[in-house]
């Protein structure tokens, strides 16, 4: 399997924006963003192979990850 599209959606109520990477240190350095209400599809093998930073606590971003079975 070549992995799978992982997509993540920041909450309409978030106050800030959520920052995405590979790893701690691309979501650090803001390799991806998602506005309140935005949203963006990752390829990944792993759902664990992606991190989240937030601007401001208690902002929640919501996932869907789907595993294709042979």
């Amino acid at each position: 399997m070549q992995g799978a599209i992982a997509v993540f959606r920041a909450r309409s109520t978030n106050t800030g924006i959520l920052f995405i990477g590979y790893d701690k240190d691309d979501a650090e350095t803001n390799n991806f963003s998602i506005i309140p209400a935005g949203s963006i599809g990752l390829q990944v093998d792993n759902i664990s192979d992606v991190w989240v930073d937030a601007a401001e606590d208690g902002d929640i971003i919501e996932w869907m990850y789907e595993v294709a079975t042979e």
